[in-house]
């Protein structure tokens, strides 16, 4: 079996299998066993940088600079200690807090069609500041630092870029657009991919400054501790206002009802 053959039957097995692990999934996908993937997974010595830059290579072959990269993150249940990132912290797909991983991904879509270019895994507090620990699950020592979703956002976006992604403008929802100092660190970049990006954004840089985005508030600032008490202004989305992005169920959003939970008692996803 080849790692083309493991690779499609994993992918099959996450789309056809109830439950999304690999002992189910080699139940479900026809001529699949448990190691091969396994192995691929866990112990095959692959670079994941290539993996992204052909991503983005794909990606810049079907869509183009007409792209909106979008970012956004999204929380996975999960039980336990041995894997990484999980803590009693907010669940946006679930619209409650229960103990998760959390991600923040990129993807790029010029009209209804989208494709994942980049993820990275939220690693809250109590796991950076325990260093034994995130040995002990494979958290690689450069790894081991703390950043907030919106700092991850920001590295994925300047990353991509290094990597040639082409991609015309960025959007988020209100969850990362209350971000003053995220706003600014992309306003203050040179034009997305050089000549090819639209002056529209230019333009709407001049907008937002006029009505004053960029000197929010103290009040809307996460709380030092709990999830975010107010939800952002539906202005506050992105690089490009006018795409609407407020629904949860367009990308996960972390916006959602307050726990009956002691919020200080809880782990914030840190923007």
């Amino acid at each position: 079996m080849t790692v083309y053959d493991t690779a499609r039957r994993y992918l099959h097995g996450l789309f056809q299998s109830s439950r999304r692990n690999l002992e189910c999934m080699a139940e479900t996908v026809a001529d699949s066993r448990y190691q091969p993937p396994h192995h691929m997974l866990n112990e095959s010595n692959w670079d994941r940088r290539a993996v992204r830059r052909q991503l983005v290579v794909d990606a810049n072959t079907h869509f183009g600079y007409a792209s909106a990269l979008l970012l956004d993150e999204s929380s996975f249940g999960k039980k336990g200690n041995l894997s990484a990132g999980v803590a009693r912290q907010w669940n946006g797909r679930l619209v409650k807090v229960d103990d998760c991983q959390v991600g923040v991904f990129a993807a790029v879509t010029p009209d209804g069609v989208a494709s994942v270019v980049d993820a990275d895994l939220y690693l809250p507090r109590m796991w950076t500041q325990d260093t034994t620990r995130c040995e002990v699950v494979g958290v690689p020592e450069e790894a081991q630092v703390f950043r907030t979703k919106g700092e991850i956002a920001l590295d994925m976006v300047m990353r991509l870029r290094r990597e040639g992604l082409h991609f015309a403008f960025v959007a988020f929802d209100g969850g990362y657009g209350r971000l003053p100092w995220l706003l600014g660190e992309l306003d203050g970049e040179a034009p997305l991919n050089g000549d090819h990006a639209s002056s529209a954004a230019h333009q709407d840089r001049h907008r937002r400054r006029a009505r004053g985005i960029h000197h929010r508030q103290a009040s809307t600032a996460v709380p030092s501790h709990g999830i975010p008490l107010q939800k952002a202004s539906k202005h506050a989305l992105s690089i490009r206002p006018e795409r609407n992005l407020t629904k949860y169920n367009q990308l996960d959003s972390t916006d959602g009802p307050t726990p009956t939970a002691t919020i200080d008692s809880i782990e914030r996803n840190d923007r």
